[in-house]
């Protein structure tokens, strides 16, 4: 099913705006860079002639650690009390008070440690750092939903070109090619367990010519080895051959965009041009004259890029050199305020003032329109897409499919089968039960003779529960309240089985749990899936494998594993989309 991109509702922007972006590193990666150059230069601007140059380095080495005191709490931050933002979004209003502790951080550095290296002490700290806080919070959460956006336009570009290519694939389907690459994965799992096979083989042979059972513990660790070792790693190369290549979306593919399409956001950059340029205006002129030469360039400002808006509504086709020269008409216009009052003008500081303006100007553009530039680029995604790269596309997604259903499988039911069948062996050993291990042998057999068959998903959750709880019957015990009224799909079903799967494998394998409590709930599109164990809880260093990958294909990387408290036991958390 096609969908279309439409403009999010402030409700949305807001549980968006403390999510998985709130602390992350693009956003750092971004911001500091501009912050750097941006207070370094003006620090610098703002000492006397004849300011030594050690005294100059040291201002840009105070800047510089500004900065990583900010990285340093964003660190922190993501260790401690944000660290379950992607499942559990931040509330709006504590978001909007972390961005701007950001800023006020900063501020604190620089008012802080400038008598420190000699530069001339911050005149209005309290200012300085209000101010610092208030820009801090805009440009934050300017940043977090830019890269959210850019994060749901890379969604909806793959869902444009899979309804291009569904239609390639049902041709694909009726020429055999399905087949052809299943018969392959089929042929190589099973040549891959061959050596487990005989192994199992030989026991059999063993346990028909030898009544006696008291040695078969090396078999059941034959399965287990076989559970961990060769179907996991068979399962990982399945699952790397899964990783289909879609057209990705970088911040810099989106600039065109912006500067082709989007008006110009007067009221955005009137305020922080207030922001901005308060505080120098005021020392050069005074209070009274200060801030009425301030609200007065404030105002021009907004006169212009309104003025643009309406050039750029008259003469769409000449929409991005409308943009570009109201850049350069805003810097130049700053620049010969500047000179107007007193202030230096040079070459440097011209192209500077530039650049700090283009970014402005673009920011706020980008703010809040970027979904409306992703509708007409997915509109016109699929024509541009030739019907060859089309056709590749579907080979290779029919492929990622299969392969990825194969290594799931690989990794969920037949890992727990062997595991269960390991278990029974150890079990008929222990109470002397020949016909028990006998059966296990064969079951087990059976298991590697043929890996890949799909069992039926249930048709509801209650069931699929209930399949699971059957399923592990004897090694772990499943609790699930019975009857939870959320209707699912079938392709939601099979996540949902997925997710468990892991969550109990992960459960008994790794930290020896006896129970697990399940549970599902809804939230508008949203599933929640929690799977808590009582056994020993995560290390403190998990390599990410077949598991990690599986859940975050499935939930979109909105899935995270952590220690229920200091005794032990493990909380799988994951967000299925619907």
């Amino acid at each position: 099913m096609t969908r279309t991109a439409t403009s999010p509702s402030v409700d949305d922007w807001r549980r968006r705006l403390g999510g998985r972006w709130l602390v992350s590193w693009p956003m750092y990666a971004i911001g500091t860079p501009i912050a750097f150059v941006t207070f370094t230069w003006s620090e610098i601007a703002r000492a006397p002639a004849g300011t030594p140059a050690v005294t100059r380095l040291a201002t840009a080495g105070l800047v510089a650690v500004a900065c990583a005191a900010v990285g340093a709490w964003m660190l922190l931050a993501n260790a401690t009390f944000l660290r379950h933002r992607a499942v559990h979004p931040v509330p709006f209003v504590p978001a909007l008070i972390f961005l701007g502790s950001f800023g006020t951080l900063f501020a604190i550095v620089l008012v802080v440690g400038a008598p420190l290296v000699g530069a001339p002490p911050i005149e209005s700290p309290a200012f300085t750092i209000a101010a610092m806080a208030v820009i801090s919070a805009w440009w934050g959460s300017m940043l977090v939903l830019l890269l959210d956006a850019r994060e749901r336009i890379t969604a909806d570009r793959v869902i444009v070109l899979n309804a291009a290519v569904d239609q390639e694939i049902a041709t694909i389907q009726q020429a055999d090619l399905s087949r052809v690459l299943r018969d392959y994965l089929d042929t190589r799992v099973v040549d891959e367990l061959q050596g487990v096979r005989d192994t199992l083989d030989q026991a059999l042979i063993r346990v028909e010519s030898d009544a006696r059972i008291g040695g078969w513990t090396e078999v059941s660790e034959d399965l287990r080895i076989a559970a961990r070792a060769s179907v996991r790693q068979l399962s990982a190369d399945l699952w790397s051959m899964a990783e289909a290549a879609y057209p990705r979306v970088t911040l810099r593919s989106m600039l065109p965009a912006i500067v082709r399409t989007q008006p110009l956001r007067p009221l955005a950059v009137a305020g922080l041009t207030v922001l901005v340029t308060v505080q120098s205006t005021t020392e050069r002129l005074g209070w009274a004259v200060g801030l009425l030469a301030t609200f007065v360039g404030a105002l021009a400002v907004y006169v212009v890029l309104a003025l643009a808006n309406r050039v750029m509504r008259a003469w769409p086709r000449r929409h991005a050199a409308i943009f570009i020269a109201t850049i350069v008409l805003i810097s130049a216009g700053g620049m010969a305020t500047t000179a107007a009052s007193g202030g230096e003008v040079t070459v440097i500081g011209s192209i500077f003032n530039l650049a700090v303006t283009a970014i402005i100007l673009i920011a706020t553009s980008a703010f809040g329109a970027v979904y409306r530039a992703n509708t007409e680029m997915l509109g016109s995604l699929a024509s541009r897409v030739s019907q060859e790269s089309i056709a590749n596309l579907s080979r290779q997604r029919e492929l990622s499919a299969i392969a990825r259903q194969a290594a799931s499988v690989l990794h969920g039911q037949v890992q727990t089968r062997l595991i269960a069948c390991a278990a029974a062996i150890d079990r008929a050993v222990a109470i002397n039960d020949y016909a028990l291990l006998t059966r296990t042998l064969e079951q087990a057999r059976d298991i590697l003779e043929q890996p890949l068959v799909v069992e039926p998903t249930p048709a509801s959750l209650d069931d699929l529960l209930r399949a699971h709880r059957e399923r592990w019957a004897g090694l772990v015990e499943l609790d699930y309240e019975p009857g939870m009224s959320v209707d699912l799909d079938l392709a939601t079903l099979q996540q949902v089985s997925l997710v468990v799967e892991e969550g109990i494998v992960n459960a008994f394998r790794h930290g020896e749990a006896t129970h697990v409590r399940v549970s599902v709930s809804e939230d508008g599109r949203e599933l929640r899936v929690s799977v808590v164990d009582d056994g020993a809880g995560p290390g403190s260093r998990v390599d990410p494998g077949t598991g990690s990958a599986l859940l975050a294909h499935i939930t979109r990387d909105r899935w995270e594993l952590s220690r229920v408290s200091v005794e032990g036991g493990a909380r799988l958390d994951a967000v299925i989309t619907r």
